[in-house]
């Protein structure tokens, strides 16, 4: 319901672009990760998967921030792209997550720390927020 009520005119002008933007909708987990193919998408509404793709990627500017990555990395730089830091921090930082599991490789760098900390508070779960853990409570 949060990200149809997000689906405007503003990020998807076109009926085309609100249409692909709600079929992707329906391939978004819990978490806020897209499980869907494009592929699939582009076939079943008769459109070029690479139009499903560049819709899919305004996704970025929706909230929760982070909401229709397809993995991890993808969650962390649609989160990136939305923070207002200094354009070598950013650049820095989207290296890193780009290299996440050869990190050591940027400690030498210049702003190296403070890529570092801004990345430790990117958000795993995009939809974090929208997780309602239920408490089974027994009867007896």
């Amino acid at each position: 319901e949060e990200l149809i009520s997000q689906i405007d005119s503003k990020y998807f002008p076109t009926q085309k672009s609100k249409n692909i933007a709600l079929e992707i909708i329906k391939d978004i987990n819990n978490e806020g990760f897209f499980e869907g193919d494009e592929k699939e998408i582009a076939k079943k509404l008769g459109v070029k998967e690479e139009e499903v793709k560049k819709v899919r990627e305004r996704f970025m500017f929706l909230e929760p921030v982070g909401v229709g990555a397809k993995d991890l990395k993808e969650a962390f730089l649609f989160q990136l792209y939305n923070l207002d830091i200094g354009d070598e921090v950013l650049t820095l930082a989207i290296e890193m997550v780009k290299k996440l599991e050869k990190l050591e490789e940027f400690e030498d760098r210049k702003y190296y720390k403070e890529a570092l900390n801004i990345i430790r508070q990117l958000k795993i779960t995009p939809a974090v927020e929208f997780i309602h853990t239920q408490e089974i409570v027994p009867e007896i």
